[in-house]
């Protein structure tokens, strides 16, 4: 069985470089919980409609740091967008997943919304 830090950085090359959803679900525990600044999710359906909608946006990403503990795997990472009105913008971010039985059980992500708020008309 791959470690929770393969697990984690095949999920981060399959979405962010590769922006393949069907491959990244595979990875996924049926009951993922995302929790984020602005939305928090339950189920691998849900998490696909998400990354369906926002992974077109995704220009970009560069990992700065990586630190795994057991199951627990954490990324800091820059992420850059496009934005709906053909903008940019990046996102520093910091990301938590909990790994189990193989699978991504849990990922929360932390940075600050309100650019992304602004630039995706969640306000």
């Amino acid at each position: 069985m791959k470690s929770p830090l393969n697990i984690v950085n095949e999920f981060l090359r399959l979405t962010n470089d590769k922006h393949d959803i069907s491959g990244a679900v595979t990875l996924m525990a049926k009951d993922i919980q995302f929790i984020g600044p602005v939305m928090e999710i339950k189920g691998a359906q849900e998490y696909k409609q998400i990354l369906e909608k926002f992974l077109p946006f995704h220009a970009g990403w560069e990992k700065i740091a990586e630190f795994a503990n057991g199951s627990e795997v954490c990324v800091i990472d820059e992420l850059y967008l496009k934005t709906p009105a053909g903008g940019d913008l990046t996102l520093k971010i910091s990301e938590r997943f909990s790994v189990n039985d193989g699978k991504i059980s849990k990922h929360e992500i932390y940075y600050d919304p309100r650019a992304f708020m602004t630039a995706f008309g969640m306000q």
